[in-house]
């Protein structure tokens, strides 16, 4: 398989019948729980040709729907059946979980210089106390916006899913 792929065939509905055990599968459902933005970036602008835009907590739509076309494209045209929509968006939704992190040195090939990585002694909520005077935050003051423009821009078959794999959840 040469990749990027001119003609991909996502096909999430596939992929949640697999999962709901409601059909066999006939193919490899092709998902993926993270990918680092620098290999995202690097594929975008080296592979796919595209410019890069940095994902942020800009109020500009046209700089966000840019970079989150980016994902779109980057994750449909590596074959994907979804995209994960993660941390770097939806903080710009304007939903701050809060999360207890470590710092480390980071040893990836497009490395950071440091890491952040999941405290996984103690969780940031590990007693009914700690729920209690968890910062929620309000739903009143939510912007789902990068959810509506994900499940307006989707390529066709693809699916896209959130992932607060960090924080409370």
């Amino acid at each position: 398989m040469k990749v990027p792929l001119s003609e991909p065939e996502p096909d999430v509905e596939h992929f949640k019948k697999v999962i709901l055990r409601k059909e066999k599968p006939r193919k490899v459902s092709f998902i993926e729980l993270h990918i680092d933005k620098e290999i995202i970036e690097y594929i975008t602008e080296s592979i796919l040709n595209g410019k890069w835009i940095e994902p942020s907590l800009s109020t500009d739509r046209e700089e966000q729907e840019a970079c989150l076309r980016n994902y779109i494209e980057f994750y449909y045209r590596l074959g994907y059946d979804s995209l994960r929509l993660a941390g770097e968006f939806y903080f710009s939704a304007r939903l701050p979980f809060s999360s207890k992190t470590r710092e480390g040195e980071d040893t990836a090939t497009l490395a950071r210089g440091e890491r952040g990585w999941a405290e996984e002694a103690k969780g940031i909520i590990s007693a009914w106390e700690d729920f209690e005077k968890y910062p929620w935050p309000s739903p009143e003051k939510m912007d789902l916006w990068p959810f509506e423009f994900l499940s307006k821009n989707v390529r066709e078959g693809m699916g896209f899913w959130v992932c607060f794999s960090s924080g409370v959840f």
